[in-house]
């Protein structure tokens, strides 16, 4: 696995990358600035970008946001700050984990194993997922696609909803919407994914933006971005909504 550590302190670098030689763990480079990390990642590919949130510049956080927002395949993204108040933040990006200082070398460890098993998973992956493991009181459960109503992101976790249990996943949205039928399931908003045929309502919600009830009465926003997406994957009895409205 190769690494790219980004933080403004040259001693908070040296730890991390002391650290991840323990994990067998190539660190390919080590800077200090958000825009040497641009920089580079423009001519080198690595498995995983570990970031500092508050540097000078560009914080970490917004570049974690870029990196995530590049086209092809992107590295993971992994956190690692003093500031806990920042993850809500770091997982609505889809960052694979959070880690606070000090970090110790288990807790490295176990994020790394996230990289790893993701990384796995969608080299494996040759077609479009039929059916997915979820995880209920520590039994793993195989569920039909068919039966999942909507997928949600919350805090690093992603829930699968069916009509009537949820369940937790070893998925990341932005996997999920990389694998899954595209005819059949759209992303609504940056926190869910919704299976089309289970909208049963799409009201108005302000700004421009909609509410979707799906068949087990659950709501789930609908972001005014993604409202003219849907509405061409609708029939044409419900094609009338506009992002406009």
């Amino acid at each position: 696995m190769k690494a790219l550590v980004v933080d403004d302190e040259l001693p908070a670098r040296e730890e991390l990358s002391w650290l991840l030689s323990q994990c067998d763990v190539e660190v390919v480079a080590s800077v200090a600035s958000a825009e040497s990390a641009l920089d580079f990642l423009k001519d080198n590919l690595v498995d995983v970008v570990f970031l500092d949130i508050e540097m000078p510049g560009i914080s970490g956080m917004r570049l974690g946001e870029m990196i995530h927002g590049r086209e092809g395949r992107s590295p993971a993204i992994i956190f690692v700050t003093a500031y806990q108040e920042r993850a809500v933040d770091a997982f609505e990006i889809e960052a694979t984990d959070y880690l606070l200082k000090p970090l110790r070398l288990e807790r490295l460890r176990r994020a790394l194993e996230k990289v790893t098993i993701d990384r796995a998973v969608s080299e494996k992956v040759a077609k479009k997922l039929t059916r997915i493991s979820v995880e209920r009181r520590g039994v793993y459960h195989v569920v039909p696609l068919s039966d999942i109503l909507a997928f949600e992101s919350a805090e690093g976790i992603v829930l699968a909803y069916t009509e009537s249990e949820n369940f937790v996943t070893d998925f990341s949205l932005k996997f999920l919407e990389s694998n899954l039928d595209g005819d059949a399931f759209y992303r609504c908003h940056r926190g869910f994914i919704v299976r089309i045929d289970a909208i049963r309502k799409i009201a108005p919600w302000g700004a421009g933006t909609f509410q979707l009830t799906l068949s087990n009465a659950k709501i789930v926003p609908l972001a005014r971005s993604r409202a003219a997406g849907l509405r061409s994957l609708m029939p044409a009895t419900m094609s009338s909504f506009s992002n406009d409205e």
